[in-house]
This record gives structure tokens, C-alpha cells and sequence, in this order.
């Protein structure tokens, strides 16, 4: 009887911590999707000073510079800035001599290499400059105004509106974001969905699912330029212009199907009779094919810690609580049987020549090591080492790019796996150690 007492004592015990760390997770998971839509509302109410004046800057005639390649050192942000190849006719600018070092410098340079055969007129008000393209179109910039965030920083663009209220384009030009997901971004023709856009009314334009965060943040940059110009800059050029422009983006509704199937690979790995091998090589196989190399959906640590001025898409959200839910729940079935990377090792593993299987390192040595590099990893993130938010390999190997050096060791991981199993996630994942440390106190391994 008192066993039993026991037994019970220690289950009522068990579950009031998972309990306690889901209601926690709970409020994490709310404030990471409900406070940056208020962080937006209120920022908007702190106006730019209307006394700031109106200053032409420069009229453009000709300038004395050959560029070639052109990587402007304002905008270099992990290597991803204004970049073009060209020869250019040789112009030279009238009117004012400009320092080459000096932002609005810059700012005419780009416009240049945009419309290198047109007449331009550059001016600044309210601290926004912008340009006037052969009369007929308005060039403007976010860099020094924008106040969105995406997953690790602002992200600077440029759009470009005709006279007759139109959105012709919008140029991206530099941001923090992971390299692997601009790509990505690139290749689905994101950019491009922002052209011809009526400035009269709203649209909704497919995010691309993996890099959702990015995209709903570029979107909301767009409709900041417009909130921040209409009224001081393009009324001016464009007649009767409404107000009403707002682009969001989202994801297609194939969400829902890659939620569904997401839900239905987690229930069925919390029935113990689908935990066989043969199984769960299916699934790891599934995993690697779909959440990594079609969806290249990964959770990370990040999200822990990380300020978003960007709310997060209910698909996100769903992820984040599911592999929550199971981390507290299931002791960890995502880093277990989920993630694709840990899966591509597994596989590796399994195709290894190696018949003699010892142990090369021991976990509980491992685990020490994991401990001290996340630990690491977090502390310089909060302060402020931002290359660390990269320190993840998940969306460098699934996107298969060759020129990134986090593609490179992350094939070199690979290799390593056929011979020491699942080396990332035992020894050098944030993510895996995060939630480890999250299942360990929920099934009170580390609470005594």
C-alpha cells in the first residue's frame, strides 16, 4: 500500500511539473505571436518629426565613376548587398559634390545602377530619401526608417511606384537573414510577386513555406514605406492615392495538409508498436524527404530567445507546440524521430561499412560538451553576435548550396555519422540540448 502511495505521489508530482512547463510554454508561445503586431501598433504612434524639412539633394547629370561590381559597404549584411555586374557609362552628378562615404552617396549610386539611362532627381523629407525617376516613377529605400524584423534583422528593401498608383517592383537589397532561406526565397520567385501591385487597394501574396518569417516581415516592410510616404511623398506625385495599400503574406493553404501529416507523424510515434525499426527507418526517410529537403521546416533554440516584430504563421505556431508538447509529454520525440537532420545522420549510420560498432565517445562526455556549446551559443546571440543565429545546419545542408561554408561542415557531419552516430545532435545541438533540459525537468531528472 504505501508503494503505491508512493507510485501515485510520484505520478501527481510528475504531472503537475508537465503541467506547470506547459502553461509555460503556453505564455512563451502567446507572447511570441500576439506581442509584435502590438510592438507595431505602438511604434507607429512616434511620427517622424514634420519640421525635418524638404531638401533636394542632388539632380543627376552625369558622374565620373566606372563600378563594375558593386557591393556597397552600407549594405553589406553577411555578404547578401545591392550586388550587380556591369559596365556602366561614365555620369557624373551636378549640383552638389557628394562624399562617397556618405549614406545619401550611397543612396544615389543604387538608384543609378537601377535606372542607369534616366533622368533622376533625388530629394529627402522626414528623414525618407527618395528619387523621382524620368518624372514618372518615385524610387524609395527603408534603410534608416524601417522598424520590421525579420528572423534576424531588418531587412532592407527598396520599391518603386509609378505615377498612375502602381507598385512596380520591389528590390530586395540586404538583410541578416540566414543566406540558405534568401536563396530559397529567390528560387520560389518571391520578389517578383510584388510587382504590379495596385496601390488602391489590399492583396495577399504566397509566402514561401520554410522561410515564412522572412517573407511576412518583407511584406510588412513594403506596407511601412507606404504608411511612412504616402502622406509626405506620394500624394504629391500620385492623385487620389486612397491609403488603403496593405500586401500580406501567407502561406497556401497546403499548410493545412503539411499540418495534418505533422500531427499524424507525432501521434503515431506515441504508440509504442510504431517505434519499430523497420518503421521508424520509414519515417526517418519520410522526415528527411519532406520536413528537410521539401519543406526545410526546422525548429530551433532561436525561437526561445529571439524578439519578433513579426508574428509568426498559425503553421509555425502549430509546430512550435507540437514539438513542445511532445518534448514535455513524450520525452522528446521530435530530437528522437523527427528532425530531418538528426534522421540524415541515422540513415548515414545504417549505410555505414563499419562492422565494429564501439563506442567512440560516451554520452554523458557528450552531453557535457553539448551543454557548454549551447550555453555558449546563447549568451552570444543575447549578445549581440548575431553570426551565431547561423549556427544552425539544418537549412544550409537541406538546401543543397554548394557556395556556403555551413554546407560544407555540415556534409563533413554527415560523413563523420557513418562512423560516430548522430555527432550534431549528442554533442553540438542547441536545440537538442534545449530540449533535453526541457524534457529532464519535466520528468523531474534534474528537480529533485
Amino acid at each position: 500500500m504505501t508503494d503505491k502511495t508512493t507510485r501515485n505521489s510520484k505520478f501527481v508530482i510528475r504531472s503537475s511539473i508537465k503541467l506547470i512547463v506547459s502553461f509555460l510554454i503556453l505564455v512563451l508561445i502567446g507572447v511570441i505571436y500576439f506581442l509584435p503586431e502590438q510592438i507595431i501598433s505602438s511604434s507607429r504612434n512616434s511620427a517622424f518629426d514634420e519640421n525635418f524639412g524638404f531638401n533636394m539633394i542632388g539632380e543627376d547629370t552625369t558622374l565620373k565613376n566606372d563600378y563594375g561590381t558593386i557591393d556597397f559597404e552600407d549594405t553589406q549584411k553577411h555578404g547578401y548587398g545591392y550586388i550587380k555586374n556591369r559596365k556602366s557609362k561614365n555620369h557624373s552628378f551636378g549640383l552638389i559634390e557628394f562624399d562617397n562615404k556618405t549614406k545619401d552617396s550611397v543612396f544615389i549610386k543604387r538608384v543609378k545602377i537601377k535606372f542607369p539611362d534616366s533622368e533622376i532627381k533625388v530629394y529627402k523629407t522626414s528623414g525618407i530619401s527618395y528619387a523621382v525617376v524620368d518624372g514618372k516613377q518615385i524610387y524609395i529605400e527603408n534603410f534608416g526608417i524601417s522598424e520590421v524584423v525579420g528572423f534576424n534583422g531588418n531587412i532592407d528593401i527598396a520599391v518603386v511606384i509609378n505615377t498612375a498608383g502602381v507598385l512596380d517592383s520591389m528590390i530586395y537589397l540586404s538583410s541578416k537573414e540566414t543566406p540558405a532561406y534568401i536563396n530559397k526565397i529567390n528560387r520560389a520567385d518571391f520578389f517578383h510577386n510584388f510587382s504590379s501591385l495596385q496601390t488602391d487597394r489590399t492583396h495577399t501574396i504566397d509566402a514561401v513555406s520554410g522561410a515564412t518569417i522572412t517573407c511576412v516581415a518583407t511584406a510588412k516592410a513594403v506596407n511601412e514605406i507606404f504608411l511612412l510616404s504616402e502622406n509626405k511623398i506620394l500624394k504629391d506625385y500620385i492623385s487620389g492615392i486612397s491609403g488603403n495599400f496593405k500586401v500580406t503574406a501567407e502561406l497556401n493553404k497546403i499548410w493545412i495538409l503539411n499540418l495534418v501529416l505533422l500531427v499524424l507523424v507525432f501521434v503515431l510515434l506515441s504508440i509504442k508498436k510504431f517505434r519499430k525499426r523497420k518503421i521508424l527507418t520509414v519515417i526517418s526517410i519520410f522526415t528527411v524527404a519532406w520536413l528537410g529537403f521539401y519543406l526545410n521546416s526546422s525548429f530551433t533554440y532561436l525561437l526561445f530567445i529571439k524578439s519578433f516584430t513579426t508574428s509568426l504563421s498559425v503553421f509555425t505556431i502549430a509546430y512550435i507546440l507540437i514539438v513542445l508538447g511532445s518534448t514535455v509529454w513524450q520525452k522528446n520525440t521530435y530530437c528522437k524521430y523527427i528532425c530531418p537532420f538528426g534522421n540524415a545522420q541515422k540513415l548515414m549510420y545504417k549505410i555505414s561499412p563499419f562492422k565494429k560498432r564501439k563506442a567512440v565517445f560516451k554520452n554523458k562526455h557528450l552531453k557535457i560538451v553539448r551543454y557548454i556549446v549551447s550555453i555558449f551559443a546563447v549568451i552570444g546571440y543575447l549578445f549581440s553576435f548575431e553570426i551565431l543565429s547561423e549556427y544552425e545546419l539544418f537549412p544550409y545542408f537541406f538546401s543543397i548550396n554548394t557556395s556556403y561554408f555551413m554546407f560544407g561542415i555540415s556534409v563533413v557531419i554527415m560523413l563523420i555519422s557513418v562512423r560516430i552516430p548522430n555527432l550534431w545532435c549528442r554533442a553540438l545541438c542547441p536545440t537538442g540540448c534545449v530540449l533535453d533540459t526541457i524534457s529532464d525537468i519535466s520528468e523531474k531528472k534534474i528537480i529533485k
